[in-house]
């Protein structure tokens, strides 16, 4: 970012302000080091031959001719002096109230000269934040759709497939890569008292049990109960997402009896995702919050 260019009058204020807000050359040299970061160029400057005004003349002088090794030192030194309010140093000395009304004299000079300035930088400084935020946005989404587009081909390919045993292992997985990338903590299948679950997830912190079909037909109401009933076999504040490619029929569907904990998502779901149309978590949010209002354990977000 380049810095605005400071004006002479703000230089010669910033020098005047610095040479009175300490009285003693060790406080003034602490107070350098401390604002500047690259403080070799404090050591380099005569401290006991020249006086502090004449110190601080040469410090910020060189300052300026080298703006590639200290452009943000002198702005990190304006910024300090501009803000500088503890004169407290001054009342152990004789005259204390007079030396510090001298010191905030200087000090509200070098504010008014410099108000400006530190507002058009801080406000150039904002631009810059803002640019790189923008371009970091931008970037991230380039990525997230290149993902999904990689998403995509891959379960196209899965549907082209003619091998059903081998689609079924790569669906499991694609939905493990799938689920990972929405940050959605996913765990691949696993058996608990001779029970398959194809695997679970966590999503707004709430745990959900996966059962995933790729079949010709539609699922019927067996299948669905199955796995309501191993879900209802976890803690209760357990929930399940039953995901089938070729959809439900009615009876699977049913609302019929109470406390049901899951939700259902076909192909048509899983598309508006590929198609980046709504990501995962929101959709899963959707159904859940669907299914809680009206007991509807399937749903049709349509986006």
């Amino acid at each position: 970012m380049m810095t605005p260019k400071i004006s002479a009058n703000t230089l010669m204020s910033l020098k005047n302000a610095l040479s009175k807000i300490y009285w003693y050359k060790n406080d003034l040299r602490s107070f350098l080091k401390y604002c500047i970061k690259n403080d070799a160029i404090v050591a380099v400057i005569d401290w006991d031959g020249n006086s502090k005004f004449e110190i601080v003349s040469e410090l910020i002088d060189r300052m300026v001719q080298r703006p590639d090794l200290y452009s943000n030192d002198l702005m990190e030194l304006l910024r300090n002096v501009y803000n500088f309010s503890d004169y407290s140093h001054f009342r152990r000395l004789d005259d204390g109230d007079k030396k510090i009304a001298f010191a905030k004299e200087a000090v509200e000079a070098f504010r008014k000269s410099c108000g400006d300035f530190l507002e058009q930088e801080n406000n150039q400084k904002q631009a810059e934040e803002n640019k790189k935020k923008f371009e970091a946005q931008r970037k991230n989404t380039l990525d997230y759709n290149k993902k999904i587009d990689e998403f995509k081909e891959r379960f196209y390919t899965l549907v082209k497939s003619e091998n059903s045993q081998k689609r079924g292992y790569q669906f499991e997985e694609f939905l493990g890569d799938l689920f990972a990338f929405f940050d959605l903590s996913p765990r691949s299948s696993f058996k608990i008292q001779g029970e398959q679950i194809d695997g679970s997830f966590t999503h707004d912190n709430t745990d959900y049990l996966i059962e995933a079909k790729w079949k010709q037909e539609p699922i019927d109401r067996s299948d669905i109960d199955i796995f309501e009933a191993k879900v209802s076999r976890k803690l209760k504040t357990t929930l399940g997402l039953f995901i089938s490619i070729s959809g439900f029929n009615s009876s699977a569907v049913s609302t019929a009896g109470s406390g049901r904990s899951i939700i259902l998502m076909d192909g048509a779901d899983l598309t508006q995702v590929l198609e980046n149309r709504i990501s995962l978590p929101e959709l899963i949010f959707m159904k859940r919050r669907h299914a809680a209002e009206t007991g509807e354990i399937l749903y049709r977000v349509i986006v």
